[in-house]
C-alpha cells in the first residue's frame, strides 16, 4: 500500500491547513540547538506541535519528515526513492509554493524568538496575511480562517 505525502496539491487548501493549524496549537513547532538558548524549527516537535508545512503532510508523511531540520525540497526529496509513498508528479510551482509557506513559520519563530507564544502566533499572522496578498491577490483573508 502507497501512501500520499501531502493532504492536497491545491494552494489555497494548503495555506489554511498551514495557518489554521498553527493558530490551533498557539505555538510554533521548535527544538532546541545543541547549543543552549538557541531553538530551530521542526515539522513536528516533541511536544506534537507542528510547523506549517507540517500540517499539510498526511499522518504517515509527518512519521517520516516529524524531525528534519531540511527546508521543504530537501525534505520532499527523501519521499523520491521511499515506495512506501505515491509519487505524485512535483512541479516547480508547487516546491516554490511550500518553500514559501514554510518561511512564513520559520521567519515569525526568528523574528520574535523563543519564550512567547502569543508574539509568535501575532507574527506569523502578519506573515501569512502577507503572504496571502502576494499569493491570492483576488482572494480574501481572515485572521480566523484564513483564505477564503
Amino acid at each position: 500500500m502507497t501512501h500520499q505525502i501531502l493532504k492536497s496539491t491545491d494552494h489555497k487548501e494548503l495555506f489554511n491547513l498551514a495557518y489554521l493549524g498553527v493558530l490551533g496549537q498557539g505555538k510554533p513547532s521548535v527544538i532546541t540547538k545543541p547549543y543552549p538558548g538557541s531553538k530551530t524549527c521542526v515539522y513536528k516537535d516533541h511536544e506534537g506541535n507542528r510547523c506549517g508545512v507540517g500540517h499539510t503532510l498526511t499522518p504517515e508523511a509527518l512519521k517520516k519528515a516529524a524531525g528534519f531540520i531540511d527546508d521543504a525540497l530537501n525534505m520532499l526529496d527523501e519521499f523520491d526513492y521511499d515506495d512506501r509513498f505515491e509519487h505524485f508528479e512535483r512541479d516547480n510551482d508547487i516546491d516554490k509554493f511550500l518553500v514559501l509557506l514554510q518561511k512564513q513559520h520559520d521567519r515569525a519563530a526568528d523574528e520574535v524568538g523563543p519564550g512567547s507564544d502569543a508574539l509568535f502566533i501575532e507574527q506569523f499572522k502578519q506573515n501569512m496575511k502577507q503572504f496571502a496578498a502576494k499569493k491570492f491577490p483576488k482572494r480574501t483573508f481572515d485572521y480566523k480562517h484564513g483564505i477564503l
